[in-house]
């Protein structure tokens, strides 16, 4: 069975089987800096199990988009393998690009692991794969057109990541300044803050 666990974040020990959370909240963040957060995962099968991170706007959408889509989160290794009895330090990134809250979401994808492996799959998962299994073929064939594996990818850890882009505050040193003495009209003066 696989027996994938996030077992820290930022170096806080966590109990995610006991206590599962579905958002990341990030500190409020200037725009165009970049604000981190990090999570350790622990895979406790003895299996290698593939992965991947996909980060998206729109949940539930209608709409498929092959190309990548502009988001304001990334995960860092976004994909990888991650061997049995390994625990691997995935960092969370937020970046805003102006003064306001970002609403997105990030799915953790394992891959080339059999849905039968899984403690408690997603039940729309299993009715595809049993819909989409040919009864009379000894042959394990892919489980959906343009598959190269007879696995589906499975969608195992989802997360909200909510985020803020601060107003940024400015001070200016002195806040007050005076020109003294005479000044005259098409003459520049300047003093340094």
């Amino acid at each position: 069975m696989l027996d994938l666990d996030i077992v820290s974040v930022d170096g806080k020990e966590v109990d995610f089987k006991a206590k599962p959370f579905e958002t990341i909240f990030f500190e409020n963040t200037n725009p165009t800096a970049e604000s981190r957060r990090t999570l350790r995962l622990k895979n406790s099968s003895p299996i290698a199990v593939p992965f991947h991170w996909s980060i998206y706007r729109e949940k539930n959408s209608n709409k498929i988009t092959l190309g990548d889509e502009q988001t304001h989160y990334r995960v860092s290794p976004q994909q990888g393998k991650i061997k049995g009895n390994e625990t691997l330090e995935f960092e969370v990134f937020f970046s805003p690009d102006h003064a306001e809250p970002y609403f997105e979401y990030a799915d953790l994808i394992i891959e080339d692991v059999p849905i039968s492996a899984l403690r408690s799959p997603p039940e729309g998962l299993k009715q595809f794969y049993a819909q989409n299994q040919p009864k009379s073929s000894k042959v394990p064939m892919p489980t959906y057109v343009g598959s190269n594996t007879q696995f589906l990818s499975i969608p195992i850890m989802h997360f909200n990541l909510r985020g803020q882009g601060n107003s940024c505050q400015v001070a200016v040193e002195p806040p007050i300044t005076f020109f003294e003495g005479d000044t005259f009209i098409n003459h520049e003066y300047r003093r340094t803050v």
